[in-house]
């Protein structure tokens, strides 16, 4: 009986003492990191399309992308840059939270920021402001989206204007 009771208290100490441990480690971590400090993943426009659901909320890096089309300034769609001979090129839409891009249909671009689906555009901590306009929404209906906070030419200039 004393055998296992002694067994019993050094138990109960290593988990009270894992228990301290971890309230300690956890009492910094109250605060988020910020996301534009976070690494992202570097994909591809086709590959974001095709795994939107594994990859929404994390920072995503979006390479060999041509502008497809432009809704306004702050909306438009990617496609992948060698979709020439596919017959439905896989397609994503990018959304500004700040600023406008200066942009054309065909313009090779790098974009990072939040990859998303539209319901988490809308009612994830960065939304847009103002909301989509009716012929934003058309654009971007069905499509992943990546929340930007930067659009680059390959070369690395900035296109994005903040006002």
């Amino acid at each position: 009986y004393e055998s296992m009771r002694r067994k019993l208290v050094v138990s109960l100490a290593a988990c009270a003492g894992v228990a301290v441990t971890s309230v300690v480690a956890a009492a910094g971590q109250g605060t988020l990191p910020d996301p534009s400090a976070r690494t992202a993943v570097r994909l591809r426009v086709d590959t974001l399309a095709s795994f939107i659901n594994s990859v929404a909320g994390l920072r995503v890096r979006v390479v060999d992308g041509v502008v497809d089309k432009v809704a306004s300034p702050r909306v438009f769609t990617l496609k992948h840059r060698r979709s020439i001979g596919a017959i439905r090129p896989a397609r994503a839409a990018i959304v500004l939270v700040e600023g406008e891009a200066a942009i054309t249909e065909g313009t090779p671009v790098t974009v990072t920021g939040i990859a998303r689906t539209l319901l988490g555009t809308e009612v994830g901590p960065q939304r847009p402001s103002p909301a989509f306009t009716e012929r934003e929404r058309e654009r971007i209906d069905a499509l992943p989206i990546v929340v930007a906070s930067a659009v680059d030419t390959p070369d690395g200039v900035q296109l994005v204007t903040v006002r």
